[in-house]
């Protein structure tokens, strides 16, 4: 934990898997405040989901040429900004083209985080830092349904957006402030 780029990379992997695992939850209730079909809003998960796995084809070049800091930083902070504007896309094809998209950034998000932990750690250390890793995306996932139930009983479905956006654009700084260009 102590060495520089674990703590970043894991708050950042943390925000990541717990935003993924929020979306799929709060989308029919989102859909269901805005008058989406059930059957639209399933497609609107299955196109997030195949926009994640789509990305993951782009990672290697991606990183090849910008560097694995860099692509996940610009990636978790555009994503944010789409998790935000999403407070407003109150129609199927709004909210379908910002999943779309989200799903894409934040689809880098996670094997990269793995792979910054993999280079910042010594051999005899990884599969330590990788199960804190691991440990930090369970308890996220614990936390963060838990707030965002708090902000959607009273400001309503669409106040998650907001609340993700912030957790994802904390990632964002930390990430960018704490990760060197080298990753």
């Amino acid at each position: 934990m102590k060495r520089p780029g674990i703590k970043p990379a894991i708050w950042t992997s943390l925000a990541v898997a717990s935003t993924n695992d929020v979306l799929v939850v709060i989308l029919p209730l989102v859909g269901t405040e805005y008058g989406i079909s059930p059957v639209v809003i399933g497609a609107i998960l299955s196109i997030r989901s195949g926009a994640a796995m789509i990305s993951r084809f782009f990672l290697g070049k991606s990183t090849a040429r910008f560097g694995s800091a860099r692509v996940m930083n610009y990636s978790i902070l555009i994503s944010a900004i789409l998790l935000f504007a999403s407070v407003y896309a109150t129609s199927a094809l709004a909210l379908g083209a910002a999943m779309a998209v989200i799903g894409f950034l934040l689809g880098m998000g996670q094997p990269l985080t793995m792979s910054i932990v993999s280079k910042k750690t010594p051999i005899e250390e990884r599969a330590m830092a990788i199960s804190i890793r691991l440990f930090g995306n369970r308890f996220g996932q614990f936390l963060v349904p838990l707030g965002a139930g708090a902000l959607a009983a009273p400001f309503g479905s669409g106040a998650v957006f907001a609340g993700l956006a912030a957790l994802i654009a904390s990632a964002g700084v930390v990430a960018i402030t704490k990760l060197d260009k080298d990753n």
